[in-house]
């Protein structure tokens, strides 16, 4: 499962950042004994201005991340571009009023990142679908909702519905079978130019929609750690 392996780089981090400290600790130790106080202060402004650059740099990135995100969002809502605008702008400029919207009180938005005001914006217009990671509590469940929100027409689900046939409600949702289904159901969207993509949110849980194959290789190519395909379940 998805939590497993952020647990398992929570404690990696952990790991790293003891062992650094630490080694800090030794080196100091080591600096003061050999070469005395006047280099113990040396090297801690020099780890300082380390912290400094690299806070800086961090933020930059992120600065330059949310930038990215919002014009990525307008390729996911290209319907929906001056109030998806609007909503990431207040986002951006006013996080406090931002998360006090009514219609976010049912989120559990927590320490929101960019990813999350487009999933968010995505969920209200019912545009951005969130299903369990063990898999469709209702059988169909997805093609409906695709059909429903996104194609507004029925649509041949070739592949998908062999895969369907015999799936037991216990099958269904194992955990296993909602991957072999969403592989399934992307290689029917192909033929009208339709890709599955998924918001990685940090969660078990998967969150996705539908673009245009075009949009979907752009998004992917730009925004590699926030998105993915059907490939990378």
């Amino acid at each position: 499962m998805k939590i497993v392996k952020y647990i398992l780089i929570i404690l990696s981090v952990l790991v790293s950042i003891v062992g650094i400290a630490v080694g800090i600790g030794f080196l100091g130790a080591f600096i003061n004994d050999k070469l005395g106080w006047q280099w113990m202060i040396f090297m801690l402004a020099f780890f300082v201005l380390l912290s400094l650059i690299y806070i800086m740099r961090d933020r930059k990135k992120s600065i330059e991340s949310d930038s990215q995100l919002e014009k990525i969002g307008m390729l996911i809502f290209p319907d929906y571009k001056d109030e998806f605008k609007k909503f990431y702008d207040l986002y951006l400029q006013d996080p406090k009023q931002f998360l006090a919207q009514k219609e976010l009180q049912e989120f559990d938005l927590g320490e929101m990142r960019a990813i999350d005001v487009l999933y968010a914006f995505g969920e209200l217009k019912s545009l951005v679908h969130l299903i369990d990671w063990r898999g469709e509590e209702d059988e169909d469940q997805i093609e409906t909702y695709l059909e429903n929100n996104h194609l507004k027409q029925k649509h041949t689900w070739t592949n998908t519905s062999k895969i369907r046939v015999g799936v037991s409600e216990e099958k269904q949702r194992n955990g296993k079978f909602i991957i072999t289904l969403f592989k399934s159901i992307d290689k029917d969207l192909q033929p009208i130019n339709q890709r599955l993509i998924f918001l990685d949110l940090g969660s078990d849980a998967y969150a996705y929609t539908i673009v245009d194959s075009n949009t979907f290789d752009e998004i992917i190519s730009h925004s590699p750690s926030n998105f993915h395909g059907s490939n990378k379940l």
